[in-house]
Order: C-alpha cells, then sequence, then structure tokens
C-alpha cells in the first residue's frame, strides 16, 4: 500500500509539472478491480498526458502499473499519434507495450478513434482495433474495443464498453458503469464487467478515482490489464 501512495503522489507530482510546461491535458487514475469468481484483484495507477504539436495532431502517453494478488505485477506503456478532426472528434495510431516480470512481453500496434456528440444529452464514443504479440505465444491476441457514455446529469454518467479478443487469447468482456465528477477535475467511476472465456466465465467489479486537468487525454489505455480493469 505504501508503493502505492508514493507512486500517486509522484504521478500527480509528474502531471501537476508537465502541466506546467504546457501540456494541453492529461489525468491520472488509481483504481481497484475485483475478480468475485476468483476471489482476485487488481490494483491499480495510471497517468496520462497529451502534447499538442502544432494543428490538428498531438501525441498522447500512457504509462500504468497494476499489482495483482498472488501474481506478478505488470507495467504498460503506449503511446499515441492523435489527428483531430475537429474539436469534438479524432482518429489516432498506437503502440503499446506491456510487461509481465517472467511471464509475458506484448506489443501491441493498432488505430483508434473518439467522437463526443453535443446534443442536449452529451453522448461520447470510442472504438480501437489492435494486435498485441508476446513472443509468438498463446499470448498473443487480436482485439476489438468499444465505449460508450452517455451524460444523464451534468455531473453524471451512464457507460458501457464492450471488448473481444482472438487469434491466441479468446476471451469477451462486456460491461456496464456509472461516473460522477465532482469537480476541479476530480472523478470517480464503477464498472460492473463480465468476461467470457472458453473454458469459463468471471464477475469483475471495478471502482476507480481520478483526476484530471486541462483538456483531459483523448483516448485510454490499451494495454491487456488496461482492458481487463476497463482503465
Amino acid at each position: 500500500m505504501n508503493r502505492i501512495i508514493l507512486a500517486g503522489i509522484a504521478a500527480v507530482g509528474i502531471t501537476t509539472a508537465a502541466h506546467s510546461q504546457g501540456i494541453e491535458g492529461g489525468q491520472v487514475r488509481l483504481g481497484y478491480a475485483r475478480d468475485t469468481t476468483n476471489d482476485s484483484n487488481l490494483t491499480s495507477l495510471g497517468g496520462s498526458a497529451l502534447y499538442g504539436l502544432g494543428g490538428p495532431l498531438a501525441i498522447q502517453g500512457d504509462l500504468a502499473r497494476h499489482w495483482e494478488k498472488g501474481a506478478n505485477n505488470n507495467t504498460t506503456v503506449t503511446g499515441h499519434l492523435v489527428y483531430r478532426l475537429s474539436e469534438t472528434a479524432s482518429v489516432g495510431g498506437f503502440l503499446t507495450w506491456d510487461h509481465v516480470p517472467g511471464t509475458r512481453v506484448g506489443r501491441g500496434i493498432g488505430i483508434e478513434g473518439t467522437v463526443r456528440m453535443d446534443t442536449s444529452t452529451p453522448v461520447e464514443l470510442e472504438g480501437y482495433l489492435i494486435r498485441s504479440s508476446a513472443n509468438g505465444t498463446a499470448a498473443d491476441y487480436t482485439g476489438l474495443g468499444a465505449k460508450a457514455s452517455v451524460n444523464v446529469t451534468p455531473q453524471s454518467q451512464l457507460r458501457a464498453g464492450f471488448f473481444t479478443a482472438s487469434d491466441g487469447l479468446e476471451f469477451d468482456r462486456y460491461s456496464v458503469g456509472l461516473g460522477y465528477e465532482f469537480g476541479n477535475g476530480l472523478g470517480m467511476d464503477m464498472d460492473l464487467a463480465r468476461i467470457h472465456k472458453p473454458s469459463n466465465s468471471e464477475n469483475v467489479v471495478s471502482l476507480g478515482l481520478s483526476y484530471k486537468f486541462g483538456a483531459g487525454s483523448t483516448f485510454g489505455g490499451r494495454g491487456l490489464m488496461d482492458t481487463l480493469q476497463g482503465y
């Protein structure tokens, strides 16, 4: 727990310093996910920063650390190249790197897009396609993910998500959740997920606390552990 607290302080310090140097936005999130089927849990700390390159181009960097009960820890690094089609729509490409010591080193590449529709009930959609290779092992996979968020009040959102993996790892993840913004960049989220695998199914409950500055981040995390927790 002390490691998580210290890492959280460091992450907030880094993003605050980055903000003062002109980065457009970013966020830090502390999350906890519990697999109620297998009695296991995963604690995550992640951060992202968005930097404009001029005109419609920007880059986003993500870094996340995951601590899993009774298993190896995981580190995920992702870089996104963002092209902003408008103030409410962006497309991009990304590279991601997953490292589980002694178990898995995964390298992924993909494309992604997001759009926000500012109607009387604002809606935000995000989708991506990824191919991840883990040294040619059974942990390779091709994945397709989508998320949607609908504002039910100015401060709260109803969320839904889907991810499917094949060509190696085989699973489908369905989720529903809620988000709430307290103001001044602080927010929380809750996610209920069902993960279907060829051999069994699992139920996962996730909670998160986040701090967003500036414009926030354009895209979500793309690592395998990010996906399983819903980060």
